[in-house]
């Protein structure tokens, strides 16, 4: 018996000593550091409020990818889909998709929606002078979603990044892109 109560008694002295030094070596998870790939920061927006932003200022270019599954599309979108160099947006167009993108903070009642489908078969690739990919817009007319994929997104904690698809979809229609690839009915 008292050799148990001895066993019990060194690994709870080992299990405090095990949580006190991670304690010292863990930083305030309420404070996560500012380099830290997985922080997002507080809003500045108040809920419900939205701001236009773009995805990539500092891009030089803009080409729109599309996407999705030739075999069910016309001639015109199999080859659209066959550019793998993909089409090069206007200045015009540019500053087009620049208004589109739109920073929203939840309200409470927003909090708990997913999209239907999201499957994007419009994709903005942004590019440097150097032609690297500094960013990304997803973009799903069936389900009416979007993604950024940037270095500096400007996304905090409890928003979401909305889209004037109707917007966008006028400068598409100019550029003879349709908006209901793969999900006809829905766009």
């Amino acid at each position: 018996m008292k050799q148990r109560n001895a066993m019990i008694a060194v690994w709870a002295a080992l299990l405090i000593a095990v949580g006190s030094a991670l304690a010292l070596a863990v930083q305030d998870a309420g404070t996560p550091a500012e380099d830290d790939p997985f922080f997002v920061p507080e809003s500045e927006l108040k809920p419900g409020e939205s701001r236009r932003v773009p995805v990539s200022p500092d891009a030089v270019e803009v080409r729109l990818f599309v996407e999705g599954l030739p075999f069910r599309e016309t001639p015109h979108v199999q080859a659209l889909m066959d550019r793998t160099d993909g089409l090069p947006l206007t200045s015009a167009d540019r500053a087009i998709l620049d208004r589109s993108l739109i920073r929203h903070r939840l309200l409470p009642s927003e909090q708990h929606a997913t999209p239907a489908c999201y499957d994007p078969h419009h994709v903005f690739r942004y590019f440097n002078a150097k032609g690297e990919q500094v960013g990304k817009l997803e973009v799903c007319y069936c389900c009416r979603q979007v993604r950024v994929y940037s270095d500096d997104p400007r996304r905090a904690r409890g928003e979401v990044f909305d889209f004037d698809f109707e917007g966008a979809a006028a400068m598409l229609k100019a550029m003879n892109v349709p908006t209901d690839i793969n999900c006809s009915g829905h766009a």
